[in-house]
């Protein structure tokens, strides 16, 4: 048993040895070019590029190289697409990837060892072989839904404010774009989710050319009722010339109806839900309060 963890040890040690100066030497010369391009800019790279550990570069380039064998197809891609959230414009799938694989090994280890230690053989060892690597190979498809999940609540929470303030802006007579960066960089600090859905729309404003195209997008994104109602009023703003702040000031309206008939549908929905707690909790109470002495006096006459 010793031997096989040495043997392993020993392949995964070259593999760390074979791939770091790689790695390491191409992390350098895209921080190089990111930082000319910054110069010429005149930006300043923390907004480009971030510092990354050696571990972060050993797994990104042990994912980059099971891309290259195909071990993944372009639908496995599409689906982390989905799942990632948008604010992660910088999403680095090969460090995902080798993550994926690095949790699968580790995972495998922790299985070899119980096996060893409570001395399981047979069938129920390769059971618990299967069951551990299905766990490290799929916690972080499971932890990046739920990153996913928390970053559309936000966005839905935050939509309240951003309207209201897009609102406000657009009244003062602002244009749809300065309108827009006016949100984006006043609700950073209020709901930063619902700040960088606005910032990826007018960073994709700023480059491309397609406007109707960026604005659906925008509500395609996340899938949220209220960003997609957005995304429509946008469109129809561009596309017709009508007044921004009277599309919006529908749109407001509309959404604290909505908001309404939600907490009112909850409200309806509270009798039934403390229900099951009364009759959990409060009702045994009620019996032993009210029947308690009665059963008591009961039970003295039966026993004089």
């Amino acid at each position: 048993m010793m031997m096989y963890f040495f043997v392993l040890f020993c392949f995964v040690l070259f593999v760390c040895i074979f791939f770091m100066d790689k790695c390491i030497s191409s992390y350098h010369k895209r921080k190089k070019r990111v930082e000319n391009v910054c110069l010429y800019f005149q930006k300043s790279d923390v907004e480009f590029i971030e510092e990354k550990t050696f571990f972060h570069l050993i797994l990104s380039a042990s994912g980059s190289f099971l891309f290259r064998l195909k071990l993944f197809n372009e639908s496995y891609i599409d689906r982390i697409s989905k799942n990632k959230s948008s604010k992660n414009r910088y999403f680095d799938y090969n460090f995902f990837v080798g993550l994926k694989i690095l949790l699968f090994i580790l995972f495998l280890f922790l299985s070899v060892f119980i096996c060893y230690y409570f001395n399981i053989n047979g069938f129920y060892k390769c059971i618990l072989f299967f069951l551990f690597g299905c766990v490290g190979f799929f916690i972080p498809d499971f932890v990046l839904s739920k990153k996913r999940q928390h970053h559309l609540v936000q966005v839905d929470l935050g939509m309240a404010d951003a309207l209201d303030l897009l609102l406000v802006c657009a009244e003062a007579g602002l244009a749809m774009e300065a309108a827009l960066e006016c949100v984006a960089t006043e609700t950073i600090k209020l709901n930063r989710d619902i700040s960088e859905e606005f910032r990826i729309t007018l960073d994709e404003m700023r480059v491309g050319n397609d406007r109707v195209k960026i604005l659906e997008d925008l509500g395609r994104r996340t899938g949220s009722e209220a960003m997609q109602r957005l995304s429509v009023a946008l469109v129809q703003t561009f596309e017709t010339g009508s007044s921004l702040a009277s599309v919006l000031r529908v749109l407001v309206s509309e959404l604290r109806e909505d908001s309404l008939t939600k907490f009112e549908e909850k409200a309806a929905r509270l009798s039934v839900i403390l229900t099951f707690p009364m009759i959990l909790f409060l009702l045994p109470c009620m019996f032993i309060v009210i029947a308690g002495p009665a059963l008591l006096n009961v039970l003295g006459v039966l026993r004089n």
